[in-house]
């Protein structure tokens, strides 16, 4: 299985930036990805709940990845 390693410092404009990875695996990596992922990005100190949670949305199918680059583009 695959693994991302996380940053604890990443911001939510980084997390954005390699959320395309999602798309190259067979269905049980993916899922199984998808958890490790998950929790990895529910422990990051500095994203808001509400990212994780647009975040944690993108990875599961329910918000695409161009809003949460419409987010990032915003902050600037």
């Amino acid at each position: 299985m695959k693994e991302l390693n996380i940053n604890q410092n990443w911001t939510f404009k980084e997390v954005v930036g390699i959320l395309a990875t999602f798309s190259y695996f067979d269905l049980y990596e993916k899922v199984l990805f998808l958890k490790k992922t998950r929790d990895s990005f529910y422990s990051l100190l500095n994203l808001q709940e509400w990212e994780k949670d647009k975040i944690w949305d993108y990875m599961n199918g329910f918000e695409f990845l161009y809003v949460l680059k419409g987010i990032v583009a915003r902050r600037k």
